[in-house]
């Protein structure tokens, strides 16, 4: 009904509000896919959009479609005509510097990641680019840019200008072709971190992997740009972009990061320009004269310490251990990130999430998502907590007998079924976390590790009654095996990544497959192997086994998250595994108190 409802009534059943925002009304495109909504105004005469304009920046008036994904990320796209001359007053938005750093003639080969509603693809035809590859993860606005919105941006269908559906980093790791510059302008996926959640909020391209295939994927001279929200005083992103840029120069054996570095602010923006080499001094010479012109803020600059002491600190790094060391602060996580914590957007040590950071203390941003969303997270955590204990813990205990089991036998049943239920949560929600970024998306890799372990589990459970027909010591080999392959999982992993990830999507989904099943097989086992165990004393128990294992199968998804986010992914695994390494001890306390169960 659901279905006929939505073809033949689509406007019956409708999302009017968005994070708290309602949806304007007049809209002149509102469009779903699978991991996000987009939003378009109508063409309108408005201000022009800037992120980060500088000081001496003119009145501005442009015909202009602001665009929002999500109800939180914003995007605009701006009426072109062709003429490029005059689109040079986007050289007033900071996010435009890195195209100034070879002074008038500007870079030949632009590669944009996160196209959004077409606005730096503008600033590379302006600035006399004349290859331009905007790619895209979110199809609707490619969509978009090569449809309704064609003659008004003018941008699809230029010979200059290539437009490709993927995800960046992914694309970046497997083209071939080599560009004078790489841009990312406040390419956002912290949509999740503004709603109040935390699970699969990781980013892959905000990693040091990611930036060292960025970095080596440019022309010798070309330069990496990016750029992302500032806070004067205050640190935050900003702070955190720089050590990510340090990490990845020093991770590629620049030995002094603070000469290959230019960092510009202009209003609430910084932008970011990134060199294996050493500026020349004709470059920065042209950067500036950008920044006067503009009246942007120089932040950083090759001879041209920062004033504040935290950016100081971490350009002066001359190491990946001094750079971790130059980034410790009491309630803030600033270290780089890694493909092992793609959590850029997450910059909250666990010390703020109890109670050591209050509001007052944070100005906005990223910051306060962050705060909201951490609380959230503990809160959820507590709550399941909680209820397991209400539903299952408690009446299991008070009312719900030992059904002729003796009480170490209760036990064992108990342990053994919450060890399966927190070790799958914990292993499963590790996995989707980790191919999110050989994927491209959380939403891919949710849609594809789930499926494959759901897939796996079922058939383990299946085999499980055929290969192991007899229940003593020879079950021993089930928890040894599961320990020994998420083991192998997390030595080989991070090889297995860079290898497949520029590789097509149908083979990097059949890594994930191949890897959730040989795990998920194994996994199976484990729960139709405890209830025979149990069942041959207590048919009775069962149900509230049933109980146990779901219960701390729920508790553990938010403990991954948790896990994840405070001290990496592969603690969850580790965590995980584990969790099914301690079933060898029930099994061999069932296998032992009962020799005629193996008959």
């Amino acid at each position: 009904l659901g279905a006929l409802n939505g073809i033949f009534y689509p406007n019956l059943l409708r999302v009017d509000a968005m994070k708290g925002r309602p949806v304007p009304a007049g809209l002149s495109a509102d469009r779903w896919n699978s991991h996000s909504r987009v939003t378009v105004r109508p063409v309108g005469q408005s201000p022009v959009s800037l992120w980060g304009p500088g000081r001496r920046t003119p009145e501005l008036v442009a015909e202009q479609v602001a665009i929002r994904i999500d109800g939180g990320a914003f995007t605009v796209a701006t009426a072109f005509d062709g003429d490029v001359e005059a689109m040079r007053w986007l050289g007033y938005d900071v996010t435009s510097l890195p195209y100034r750093l070879w002074g008038e003639e500007g870079p030949g080969s632009v590669a944009v990641v996160g196209v959004g509603g077409g606005r730096d693809l503008l600033t590379a035809l302006a600035f006399g680019s004349d290859r331009v590859v905007g790619v895209e993860i979110n199809g609707i606005l490619l969509d978009l840019l090569e449809g309704p919105l064609q003659s008004m941006t003018g941008l699809a269908g230029r010979p200059e200008i290539d437009l490709v559906h993927a995800e960046g980093r992914s694309w970046v790791a497997r083209t071939p072709e080599r560009f004078d510059l790489i841009q990312m302008a406040l390419v956002d996926t912290w949509a999740a971190t503004a709603a109040g959640a935390m699970t699969l909020a990781e980013n892959g391209l905000y990693t040091r992997e990611a930036w060292d295939a960025f970095l080596g994927r440019l022309r010798p001279g070309g330069a990496l740009s990016v750029s992302r929200w500032y806070s004067p005083g205050q640190p935050d992103e900003t702070a955190r972009m720089l050590a990510l840029a340090s990490a990845a120069l020093l991770a590629r054996g620049v030995e002094a990061p603070a000469r290959g570095i230019y960092l510009a602010a202009g209003s609430k923006v910084a932008t970011l320009i990134a060199k294996a080499e050493p500026f020349t001094a004709a470059e920065l010479e042209h950067l500036d004269r950008a920044v006067a012109d503009a009246g942007f803020h120089i932040l950083a600059a090759p001879g041209r310490p920062p004033p504040e002491p935290l950016l100081a600190g971490i350009l002066a790094a001359g190491s990946l251990v001094e750079l971790e060391r130059a980034v410790e602060h009491p309630f803030l996580d600033l270290t780089p990130p890694t493909d092992e914590r793609p959590f850029f957007f997450n910059m909250l040590k666990a010390r703020a999430w109890l109670g050591g950071l209050g509001r007052e203390q944070i100005l906005g941003g990223v910051l306060d998502g962050n705060l909201r969303a951490t609380g959230t997270l503990m809160l959820i955590l507590a709550s399941v907590v909680l209820l397991v204990i209400a539903t299952i813990g408690a009446p299991l205990l008070l009312f719900g007998g030992r059904h002729g089991l003796r009480r170490r036998e209760l036990g064992a049943g108990i342990g053994y079924f919450a060890a399966i239920g927190l070790g799958f949560m914990l292993v499963e929600i590790a996995l989707i976390q980790r191919f999110s970024v050989l994927l491209g998306h959380p939403t891919y890799s949710l849609a594809v590790t789930l499926l494959a372990m759901i897939l796996a589990t079922g058939l383990g459970s299946e085999l499980s009654e055929r290969w192991f027909r007899r229940l003593d010591r020879r079950l021993m080999a089930v928890p040894f095996g599961i320990a020994a392959t998420v083991a192998a999982i997390l030595m080989s992993l991070q090889p297995v990544l860079e290898a497949t990830l520029g590789a097509p999507l149908a083979l990097r989904v059949g890594v994930v497959v191949a890897v959730s099943a040989v795990l998920g097989v194994q996994l199976g086992f484990c729960f139709p192997l405890g209830m025979r165990l149990l069942g041959r004393r207590s048919d009775r128990a069962l149900a509230w086994m049933w109980g146990v294992n779901g219960g701390f199968g729920v508790v553990g998804s938010v403990a991954a998250a948790v896990l994840s986010l405070a001290l990496g992914i592969s603690w969850s695994l580790v965590l995980g595994g584990l969790c099914y390494l301690l079933l060898a001890v029930p099994m061999a306390f069932f296998c032992r108190q009962d020799p005629a169960a193996a008959g």
